[in-house]
């Protein structure tokens, strides 16, 4: 095996892996919360939590499942090539670097979306759904992007 290809393959692997991740976490965890709390004078207050996940609302929902299809279609394209030891064609990799840009910024508009819909809460906090596939979008859109650029050669 050539050194190009156990570096390509590895590459393909970091993505896989980092798919996989974010796409569970997008699917078992919280995107983010929020909370308000309001006193009303001596020993009575208001408190009100929201944590926003897969079908909390219909807006997350339309956004995150389109994301999680991405992620698994990706693990889907790459783990041929880890399996036979072969390289994926470029149109491939044009595909994969067009779903990652589009994964990340999908997750960066979420982000925008969350931030506006809870601007007024007390305390907000993004949660491990956004971390994961914050990291696993940019992980992925870096690992296109080399594979994109440099289609013979890959050099780690």
């Amino acid at each position: 095996m050539a050194t190009n290809q156990t570096n390509t393959n590895t590459l393909y692997t970091v993505s896989a892996i980092f798919s996989g991740i974010a796409a569970l976490l997008f699917t078992f965890t919280d995107f983010g919360g929020f909370y308000y709390y309001e006193y009303y004078g001596v020993g009575s207050y208001f408190e009100m939590s929201i944590y926003v996940f897969l079908f909390s609302n219909w807006l997350y929902t339309i956004l995150v499942l389109p994301l999680i299809a991405g992620f698994i279609y990706t693990i889907y394209l790459v783990q041929e090539p880890i399996r036979n030891n072969t390289e994926l064609d470029q149109g491939k990799i044009e595909l994969l670097w067009k779903i990652s840009i589009g994964t990340l910024s999908v997750i960066i508009f979420g982000l925008l979306y969350f931030i506006v819909e809870s601007f007024e809460a007390t305390d907000w906090w993004m949660d491990a759904a956004f971390f994961g596939s914050i990291i696993g979008a940019g992980v992925n859109v870096y690992v296109f992007n080399i594979l994109k650029s440099n289609p013979t050669t890959v050099d780690t």
